[in-house]
């Protein structure tokens, strides 16, 4: 976890960082799609959320030339 105050993480902006770009680059180079989108899956909250049986297809996105 990431603190706050004195205790604050001293690479957390690059941690952000990188988070962002490696989820924006997940979302252009590929189409996810849910398995069984009619099956729910479980969700927990202990301040951040868990999911479980929550399964994704990842279909790569061919770049046109």
């Amino acid at each position: 976890m990431v603190e706050h105050g004195k205790w604050k993480c001293l690479g957390r902006n690059v941690a952000m960082m990188e988070l962002q770009k490696v989820s924006i680059e997940l979302l252009r180079r590929y189409d996810l799609a849910l398995c069984e989108p009619t099956k729910p899956w479980k969700s927990l909250n202990y301040g951040i959320f868990l999911q479980s049986q929550f399964w994704i297809k990842a279909y790569a996105i061919r770049e046109h030339v």
